[in-house]
């Protein structure tokens, strides 16, 4: 048996990331065999261990997760590495983000090249209809039109260190790619959630990325949001290229333009 134990009652017998989510009184009654206990916070965890004793659990059967792994975010720590090379190769190209939200992983970028423009792509206003009725078609996701939403371009803007070096493009992807046919690019993070508009980013910057440059793919093993994932295999398909997953629970993956390429 493979899932999560959570104690609130709305999550109790839903599924998350394509995994039942159970009761920890029916453990006792499920076969498995070793409980991961991954929080922030080491007086949640204790707390948590603490009830799986109290409850008969074996101490041996139950493993703390280390908190600087969970901590850990493996696509920043990419996005560093990728950064480095760029300086220290002197990779050309301007930045570009492919689904903003709210701008957490924009700054990012924007504090790892300072130095480069960086252009935003994003609705600003949540999925569009015309990406979600492609959902809806391919059975990829249960997708809304106006999901995520809650942001807003001045939001994102503030939050930047380097303002000055952001480029916004709102609307929808790639129409607000128009004119910039002639741009290379030197990193590229791609997180739109949805088939169409990731399909559609890898069509438009990979030809454009430039040798040694890096694009970052978020969610392409996401249960929620399989179009991604399937947008990813099949450009890699189609272009013979290959993708490398980083493992980490959002299921990010790099894909890096070979020089020779």
């Amino acid at each position: 048996m493979t899932g999560f134990v959570d104690n609130a009652p709305d999550k109790i017998g839903n599924f998350f990331e394509g995994l039942p989510v159970h009761s920890p009184e029916n453990l006792p009654r499920l076969k498995w065999d070793v409980l991961f206990i991954a929080m922030k916070g080491e007086e949640r965890a204790k707390t948590v261990l603490q009830q799986l004793l109290d409850m008969g659990i074996p101490r041996d059967r139950i493993e703390l997760v280390p908190s600087f792994l969970i901590n850990m975010d493996l696509r920043c720590l990419e996005l560093d590495l990728a950064a480095r090379r760029i300086r220290e190769s002197g990779i050309i190209g301007a930045a570009a983000e492919l689904g903003v939200y709210r701008g957490d992983f924009a700054v990012r970028i924007n504090e790892a090249l300072p130095e480069k423009r960086l252009y935003l792509f994003d609705t600003f206003e949540g999925f569009c209809e015309r990406d979600v009725e492609v959902e809806r078609q391919n059975n990829f996701s249960s997708a809304k039109a106006g999901e995520f939403g809650d942001t807003d371009l001045e939001t994102v803007r503030s939050k930047l260190p380097f303002p000055e070096m952001a480029v916004f493009r709102q609307g929808i992807f790639p129409e607000t790619a128009s004119g910039l046919e002639s741009e290379s690019f030197c990193l590229v993070s791609i997180d739109a959630d949805l088939y169409e508009p990731v399909y559609e980013g890898l069509k438009f910057f990979y030809p454009r990325l430039s040798p040694g440059g890096t694009i970052l793919l978020h969610d392409c093993d996401n249960a929620r949001f399989r179009g991604a994932g399937e947008a990813v295999r099949r450009y890699c398909s189609e272009m013979e290229i290959f993708v490398r997953p980083l493992w980490d629970m959002h299921g990010s993956a790099v894909l890096v333009k070979p020089a020779t390429r």
